[in-house]
């Protein structure tokens, strides 16, 4: 049976998943609570599997042992969902999340990862292309003096957001000269008296 704090460790991982999933970017790691959780999943596990080998006959045991193993594979997607979104962006932009000013994002497996992927690649390069072409020409060098190829995260996409405390809404006028086709909205805190006088 799950203890309060366990019940904060799945938690936080459900808003580290939700937010790993709607940004455009890397965000950083939460290696430790993936850790955490990892355990509790791997310790709930073999608990169900010491009472299914109890041959407990008792249905409402068989019952909640069943619905405890559902929850636990919820847990484990949004495990594996969260670590497959962030090897998406490591892997669409392997060499910007390397770069020195970027590396502190990614945990010490997703940094070994990244390496070796991009040696991969590089590798695969070399075998089914650079070794056929003229020396001059194979070089996979993506920042020049004149020209930075190297892919980057959207950082001007939207992102979808969870408002925790609301209080009033206000719609300002489009800020640009040029047309567009959404509002701009402006969350804005007010006072708890303020809220409270205005609600119908």
């Amino acid at each position: 049976m799950s203890q309060p704090s366990d019940e904060g460790l799945i938690q936080r991982l459900k808003v580290a998943w939700r937010n790993e999933r709607c940004s455009p970017e890397l965000l950083p790691a939460e290696q430790v609570l993936v850790d955490k959780v990892m355990n509790l999943v791997e310790a709930q596990e073999r608990q169900i599997e010491e009472q299914w080998e109890a041959e407990n006959k008792e249905e409402s045991v068989r019952i909640a042992m069943a619905l405890q193993q559902l929850e636990l594979d919820r847990i484990r997607f949004m495990l594996r969902s969260y670590l497959r979104a962030r090897l998406n962006k490591v892997e669409k932009y392997t060499t910007y999340y390397l770069d020195n000013s970027k590396v502190d994002c990614l945990s010490d497996n997703e940094r070994s990862f990244a390496i070796r992927y991009k040696e991969m690649i590089e590798r695969h390069f070399e075998v089914s292309l650079l070794n056929e072409i003229p020396e001059k020409l194979r070089s996979l060098e993506t920042v020049t003096t004149e020209i930075n190829m190297v892919p980057k995260p959207d950082l001007t996409a939207h992102v979808f957001c969870l408002v925790q405390e609301l209080s009033l809404i206000h719609i300002s006028e489009p800020t640009r000269l040029l047309s567009i086709s959404y509002a701009v909205f402006c969350l804005k805190k007010k006072k708890k008296q303020i809220i409270n006088t205005n609600k119908k």
